[in-house]
């Protein structure tokens, strides 16, 4: 979720929960990691089973719906951040330059009808339980392709969006196939949140439904 200096996050909340999901707004470093690494359709950004308190203090949780039909060749999930890893916060053994970088993002970028999938693999095959995941624990030893040696630093300088799963789905996509579970804000948010509902261009009846 967006930051809470202004509306915009009441909108985008207000969209997910009326499963609307337009175009977003992305920030210039979103913009040059996607032209840099070739990610198109103008996603939305998802963390798999985590929230990034530095992104906001709103947590949206969704799930996919059980028959979500990615279209096929799709791509959008990596077990790493990739606006991380373009702009260079995420460290690699050894150092990438923009053509490494890319190229370590395309070999990692795994079809969205398939990410459930490599998630569960990646989450057996690299630590003890899902927990550890969850924590933000680094993780271990796999048998995952090393990209002719090249590998993300498990450990200090990297933190847990160095090996937190993400999930890049198009705008155009998302409405049929994402489902609102639920919504986390602190009461001041909260308030905030209902002062907002009430000017909106909302009639009464959908305001009272949100």
């Amino acid at each position: 979720m967006p930051g809470r200096g202004g509306g915009d996050w009441c909108e985008l909340m207000t969209n997910a929960i009326r499963g609307e999901w337009p175009a977003p707004e992305a920030s210039e470093p979103t913009l040059e990691a996607e032209r840099g690494l070739g990610i198109g359709g103008k996603p939305y950004y998802f963390y798999v089973l985590r929230a990034e308190e530095s992104f906001s203090l709103v947590v949206l949780v969704l799930s996919e719906v059980e028959e979500a039909n990615w279209p096929v060749g799709a791509k959008g999930a990596t077990p790493f951040d990739s606006g991380g890893l373009w702009s260079g916060k995420i460290k690699t053994h050894p150092e990438l330059d923009e053509i490494g970088r890319r190229t370590f993002f395309q070999d990692h970028d795994v079809p969205l009808v398939d990410w459930r999938l490599a998630f569960e693999e990646y989450v057996r095959t690299h630590y003890g339980t899902v927990s550890d995941y969850l924590k933000g624990n680094a993780p271990g030893p796999g048998n995952e392709p090393q990209d002719l040696g090249v590998t993300i630093i498990k450990g200090n300088p990297n933190n847990k969006r160095a090996w937190t799963w993400e999930v890049r789905i198009p705008h155009d996509l998302v409405a049929d196939r994402l489902k609102l579970q639920a919504a986390y804000m602190i009461e001041a948010d909260y308030k905030r949140y209902l002062d907002w509902l009430g000017p909106s261009s909302l009639t009464d009846r959908e305001i009272s439904r949100i």
